[in-house]
């Protein structure tokens, strides 16, 4: 009986040991692989190794094993070949032999790769455009581009300056997307009556033309350069401008600004006539008499126009910082120092040797330095103005009134004139004490530009009496009291900020 027992045993222990070893999570490098094709495999039983899973398809009884897909999800009941796709089975992966599918939780979709990427079928090109300005740059309506595919084409254009690209210019090629609007920029003809096409490729399609055409007797775009940084008030000449298009007998007229005709002796007027092809013209205007402004004059010749502008400099001496001592400023006046009275810029007025005024005082012509050496500036001489305040000359000129004539100079004749105030209205005769402020400045740049006479007396807006006032001799530093009769003795007008 032992005997029999331990037969029975050895035999089935053999046909376990014939029968392939199925197990779940096996490790063996190639368990999964070995085992797919094995067949009298139990229900439920799989293999597996790191790269392959074999599943039993057996629903009952025995079966054979075949590869496993991948399951993100869960499966219920094999076998593989018959598994439906539903909820359960959400994320599974499979491979039909024809097409890589997945499972979305209620049917099985296949894997495709990326869609063709489709040329529009057409691309129409929008109106032409014509009597255009020779030379100049047209801009397109909206080409209509249809069937486009919805991934990025290139995009060329063919004969154009620009693609513009949702209104924004893109060189002659760039990307196109199907949501894309499409115009282009064309260069003109040189000559009048002449025309010009251009064309765009996206993808493989390629536009109609699209066309400009000058106008008969087109004056070819021109420019003047612009100006900056110029004197307020200056009279500003531009460069000359060589007109080009084919075109005769043309009229240009001019708005904030003069005109010349191959430079015409030197002669300026509104309008020119008689214009034609290979003549240059030249613009004049009068600056803005205010700092850092900009005044355009603009410019017509037939259907072409150009805008010409001229930009004043901000002031140098316009600022709460540091000036250089002999500073010009805009205006034309000298930086000479700091006030005595509250610590002021003080600013010299420009001297120009040729600029005389004839004024009442004793019917004597008077230049930049009022009086000479023949005039007073204190007459009449024996008139008390209660004046006498050293420091303020600006209080002290509005203060004398009309009895000392080097304060209605400088308060009125010069303040109140716009040919020689240069834009200021508040130039004052000096007090002593601003006078040596102006001596003091002398001493470090000289006389130079500002054409101080240095061997004379200049007046203060000072008064001493009724009959003396005081003065400095700029070639010494030296101040005096001087008989208001006296002819000796001249005036410069100054102003603060």
């Amino acid at each position: 009986m032992k005997a029999y027992v331990l037969t029975l045993f050895l035999i089935l222990g053999a046909i376990f040991l014939l029968q392939p070893q199925y197990g779940m999570g096996q490790t063996n490098a190639t368990l999964g692989e070995n085992a797919v094709g094995l067949s009298n495999c139990p229900v439920l039983s799989d293999a597996a190794d790191f790269d392959t899973v074999a599943q039993c398809n057996a629903s009952s009884g025995s079966g054979f094993l075949q590869k496993s897909p991948v399951v993100f999800g869960q499966v219920t009941s094999p076998p593989y070949a018959n598994t439906n796709c539903d909820a359960n089975k959400a994320g599974m992966i499979r491979w039909t032999g024809s097409a890589l599918q997945g499972c979305n939780g209620s049917s099985w979709v296949s894997f495709s790769g990326p869609s063709s990427c489709t040329s529009p079928s057409s691309i129409t090109a929008p109106s032409n455009a014509t009597n255009q300005t020779a030379s100049s740059l047209t801009t397109s309506g909206t080409f209509t581009v249809t069937g486009a595919g919805s991934c990025a084409q290139p995009i060329v254009c063919n004969g154009c300056a620009n693609i513009i690209l949702n209104g924004v210019a893109s060189g002659i090629s760039s990307v196109y997307r199907n949501t894309d609007t499409v115009a282009l920029q064309s260069t003109n003809a040189s000559t009048g009556n002449a025309t010009v096409s251009a064309t765009i490729t996206i993808g493989t399609a390629t536009s109609g033309a699209w066309t400009t055409t000058t106008a008969a007797n087109s004056v070819a775009a021109f420019s003047f350069t612009n100006q900056t940084n110029v004197a307020p008030g200056a009279k500003i000449t531009s460069n000359n401008v060589t007109l080009s298009g084919g075109f005769t007998n043309q009229t240009a007229t001019c708005v904030s600004c003069t005109i010349s005709k191959n430079n015409s002796s030197g002669t300026f007027t509104a309008s020119v006539s008689n214009i034609n092809s290979g003549d240059y013209i030249t613009l004049r205007q009068v600056a803005s008499s205010s700092n850092k402004t900009a005044t355009p004059a603009t410019v017509t010749i037939g259907s072409t126009v150009s805008t010409w502008t001229v930009t004043t400099a901000a002031d140098p001496c316009n600022t709460t910082g540091y000036i250089p001592l002999g500073q010009r400023c805009t205006d034309n006046s000298f930086y000479v120092g700091r006030s005595p009275d509250g610590n002021k810029n003080m600013f010299l007025y420009p001297c120009r040797s040729t600029q005389y005024l004839t004024v009442g005082w004793s019917g004597v012509g008077i230049g930049c330095d009022a009086g000479t050496d023949s005039a007073s500036i204190w007459f009449p001489s024996s008139f008390a103005t209660g004046v006498t305040n050293k420091n303020t000359g600006y209080n002290n000129s509005n203060n004398i009134g009309g009895s000392g004539y080097g304060a209605v100079y400088c308060r009125s004749t010069i303040s109140d004139n716009s040919t020689y105030n240069f834009g200021r209205s508040d130039w004052y005769l000096p007090s002593i004490e601003e006078l040596k402020v102006v001596y003091w400045y002398v001493q470090q740049v000289g006389t130079g530009s500002n054409l101080i006479q240095s061997s004379s007396y200049y007046w203060s807006s000072t008064e001493v009496g009724s009959t003396t006032a005081s003065r400095l001799l700029f070639s010494t530093g030296v101040t005096s009291s001087g008989t208001k009769s006296g002819l000796n003795g001249i005036a410069r007008c100054v102003r603060k900020q």
